[in-house]
């Protein structure tokens, strides 16, 4: 694993050890990682045991199936499968003198995969016997959910770094071995305007023999539109010896009309006598896997580990190029809308954090059910999210408000038995195509939203009424 994904990782797994050590009340709860060669320790809080716990859920799953989700020990000395297991740990404040005794209570929950595969077990340990209620069977079973979630992401990011390793390290394989070879070569004379493509450069395009022609015009008219000026630069500038080879990723129409990602790296080999180039003969490899290996390294990257939605970056980035977009249509606005819920904090010291992660995760929810295609949506702070409606009216914004404040007052969450009711703030402006940058509409957003918390909360505010 990666360095940065390993210490990121890492620091995630030990927090969730430590929530769910606080709020059982246990003297130590562990995360543990399924493997081959047994099971490992990903992250702890309390105590470090001596040995890991048996994985009863790795002898449950032998048969094909996993038997049991949760298993609850109220007694490890009364529990055969403990007998002949030595898990000790050594009681809080004890010296390394001090004899480590028993855990008598032992709780798991099986972290599995969404493909259904064993990925480890989120333990509770505790020197006393005690009971374990279906309340509690709930919360740890969700604490393994987000343990899973954390881990199947970490390891396919890991995984998607390494394959953008091995395809980076195939595509130079591929050039190195291209140039000797003459296979996807391109051949330029400049002076007389024209190039020549080998049979598998044009292949790799979808292109037969005798389909291209040899003008560079028509070369120039087969690159993406967005993409021509950044060529024609990188081509002029070696062609003026301020670079030493030519080197460009960009995208090119196939026969069938899509664009594929190539990288072409070229070099001129010969010039007259006053320096000017003549020739050029380079290569191009297929990059379109790396390209799309890319961007679901940046989708990873882009997401609220918690809430499932656009982090706030990512949501800042998705809300400036709206801003653009209006800029080309004068006259045209974008609704905003910020939403805050409601005694957020009180939430918190009445109920704990984890209650409260909870609550993030259940309006965020709801919230998602009102996206329209194209809608842009973000947290944006602790409890704080936001909204951009392409093309909305104001109107249109404060009927999906009206409609999420009704969302959360109809679908309270559940706290076992206990169904707790949440309210939301709402503060609405609109993005204008005259704005400096898309910050401005959200600063609105805020007032108005300060505005509908002053004016006492659960109501919707539109900037400047």
């Amino acid at each position: 694993m990666p360095p940065a994904v390993e210490a990121s990782a890492g620091a995630e797994w030990a927090a969730l050890a430590r929530l769910a050590q606080r709020h059982f009340g246990v003297e130590a709860a562990l995360l543990t990682r399924a493997g081959g060669d047994g099971q490992r320790l990903l992250a702890s809080a309390g105590p470090l045991p001596v040995a890991l716990p048996p994985d009863l859920f790795a002898l449950s799953h032998a048969g094909g199936n996993l038997l049991d989700t949760v298993v609850v020990v109220p007694d490890t000395q009364a529990d055969e499968r403990f007998q002949n297991h030595a898990v000790r740990v050594r009681a809080a404040g004890a010296t390394s003198d001090t004899p480590s005794c028993w855990p008598r209570f032992f709780a798991a929950c099986a972290v599995t995969a969404s493909t259904g595969q064993h990925l480890g077990a989120l333990c509770l340990l505790d020197h006393a016997p005690r009971t374990f209620d279906n309340t509690q069977r709930t919360f740890l079973s969700e604490l393994a959910a987000l343990a899973a979630a954390g881990i199947e992401r970490v390891e396919s990011m890991t995984a998607l770094r390494l394959r953008v390793g091995e395809l980076e390290a195939c595509a130079e394989l591929v050039t190195l071995a291209l140039a000797g070879s003459g296979t996807g070569v391109w051949d330029r004379d400049i002076p007389s305007g024209t190039i020549r493509y080998s049979l598998e450069w044009k292949a790799m395009l979808g292109y037969g023999p005798h389909d291209l022609t040899d003008r560079i015009e028509d070369a120039i008219a087969r690159l993406h539109p967005d993409d021509v000026e950044y060529v024609r630069a990188a081509m002029q500038a070696h062609f003026e010896n301020h670079t030493q080879t030519y080197s460009v990723e960009h995208r090119i129409r196939c026969k069938d009309g899509r664009y594929k990602w190539i990288c072409s790296r070229g070099k001129v080999v010969s010039r007259d006598s006053e320096g000017r180039a003549l020739r050029m003969v380079g290569t191009s490899t297929d990059i379109t896997e790396l390209k799309r290996v890319e961007a679901e390294l940046q989708e990873l990257a882009t997401i609220d580990f918690l809430t499932q939605l656009p982090n706030r970056r990512h949501f800042i980035m998705q809300s400036e190029a709206e801003l653009v977009r209006l800029r080309g249509m004068r006259g045209r606005a974008s609704a905003v809308l910020m939403f805050d819920l409601d005694h957020f904090k009180a939430l918190n010291d009445r109920w704990g954090h984890a209650l409260g992660d909870r609550a993030l995760s259940h309006f965020a929810a709801l919230l998602r059910e009102e996206l329209r295609p194209g809608d842009i949506v973000g947290r944006v702070g602790g409890e704080e999210f936001a909204m951009v409606l392409p093309g909305a009216p104001v109107e249109t914004a404060v009927a999906l408000a009206q409609r999420v404040q009704q969302r959360v007052l109809q679908t309270p969450m559940m706290h076992g038995d206990v169904a707790i009711v949440m309210t939301v703030s709402v503060g609405i402006d609109s993005m204008l195509a005259d704005d400096t940058g898309a910050y401005q509409s959200f600063s609105r957003g805020d007032e108005a939203l300060y505005a509908a918390k002053a004016r006492g909360r659960n109501r919707i505010e539109v900037y400047g009424v």
